[in-house]
């Protein structure tokens, strides 16, 4: 099967590309931080979270993006499109799973991939 942006942006199940390369973002944050417990994140650990943290990250986030008044698209939108133009394809919503997070996202933990 020949790979497409549906089939490689599929984690897993019918469709889904038998091969992926998944793009990653790692940062190291102190024991001081609690992942979960968004009051911890200080500094710029507040900052790198506010973006990336699966549940309440921006990036990540299952809640609609406001629209650019300027495209007329939403962020969301402008980020799957951006993904698209470098050859990569956005992870649909889904279950975050690993061992720290819970709930839905656009990201996952790299527990769960």
């Amino acid at each position: 099967m020949a790979p497409t942006l549906a089939s490689i942006g599929k984690l897993t199940g019918t469709g889904a590309y038998p091969l992926a390369r998944f793009v990653y973002n790692y940062f190291y944050l102190p024991t001081s931080i609690d992942v979960t417990n968004p009051s911890t994140w200080t500094g710029q650990y507040r900052a790198v979270l506010d973006y990336l943290d699966p549940i309440h990250g921006w990036l990540c986030t299952t809640t609609p993006h406001a629209a650019d008044a300027i495209k007329g698209q939403t962020w969301g939108q402008e980020i799957a499109a951006v993904y698209k133009s470098d050859g990569f394809a956005a992870i649909k919503s889904g279950p975050v799973a690993g061992s720290i997070w819970s709930g839905n996202s656009k990201c996952r933990d790299a527990l769960s991939t």
